[in-house]
């Protein structure tokens, strides 16, 4: 994909390289960070600067022109591959999250914190082993943890509910949601849910029952379509949607192959079998 430079307040573009030393914008995203082209449309946006072999990329709040976030970065397109510091801001300035990467992965302690900048947690990204979570504390000051061992909860983003986060011993062990109606779903525990007949049984099945739709093969399109779903108690999968697309066609048809497959091993939790929340890739490749 081409990236664009808005040069003047008249409609002007001009292909973007990487070769100046300067700030310059080169995209615009809207609220859920998908690229937009008309700058009064967009939420954000982006600028990069070369600095070395390196990139520092700063994305912006565009209402208030303040910073939204600042990477440095080994590479920026496709996707940004971070490497070295990255911090977060919250609208008014205050930093929200930082620390550092190391090959595009959290390496390290990382510190965040509320708008009204007092500390919210610090957790020690470990490559090889699992993260532990030194401390967390809730919005008025007080430690969620005590020897290690807690609940973290946090209010959900996309739908109704609360985010519960169980740790033991810096540790984390089980990851889940709990809606207004007292509906627990977990996104992890102690036995993930997994198909009948394993992973590779899973890639067949789906092979067998995916059929490229012909328009979008015509149209060149190729991607995944990750498909969102719950394993449910008894092993049947519930309320499978979209998590991102790429065409009509090729969501409805991995929606399709999806809800084609066969039962899957419920997940379990203390000895209990739990809901789980799992995301398949359906892949589309061109031969």
């Amino acid at each position: 994909m081409r990236f664009f430079l808005v040069v003047t307040a008249m409609t002007v573009f001009v292909p973007f390289g990487y070769t100046q030393t300067a700030d310059s914008i080169v995209r615009y995203f809207d609220k859920d960070w998908n690229a937009v082209y008309v700058p009064s449309e967009a939420t954000y946006f982006r600028t990069v600067a070369k600095e070395g072999e390196m990139f520092l990329v700063r994305d912006y709040f565009a209402a208030t022109r303040s910073l939204q976030m600042e990477a440095t970065c080994k590479s920026v397109e496709p996707d940004l591959f971070r490497s070295g510091k990255t911090t977060w801001y919250y609208k008014n300035g205050t930093v929200k999250k930082e620390g550092l990467y190391e090959e595009n992965k959290p390496a390290g302690l990382f510190r965040e914190y509320y708008e009204n900048g007092s500390p919210r947690s610090e957790i020690f990204y470990a490559r090889e082993k699992k993260d532990v979570h030194y401390q967390h504390w809730s919005p008025e000051g007080a430690p969620l943890l005590i020897n290690g061992s807690g609940f973290v909860t946090a209010p959900m983003t996309t739908i109704p509910g609360v985010s519960v986060v169980e740790i033991v011993d810096s540790l984390m062990i089980s990851s889940f949601s709990v809606s207004p109606d007292n509906d627990t779903v977990y996104a992890v525990c102690d036995v993930a849910a997994e198909y009948v007949g394993g992973l590779k049984r899973l890639s067949e099945d789906l092979r067998h029952v995916l059929v490229y739709p012909k328009p979008a093969r015509k149209m060149g399109i190729e991607g995944k379509v990750f498909v969102g779903f719950i394993v449910d108690k008894d092993g049947s999968a519930k309320d499978i949607t979209v998590v991102e697309g790429l065409s009509r066609e090729l969501d409805d048809e991995a929606l399709r192959a999806v809800r084609s497959l066969g039962k899957w091993v419920p997940g379990r939790h203390k000895g209990k079998n739990v809901k789980t929340r799992f995301v398949q890739p359906v892949s589309f490749r061109l031969q």
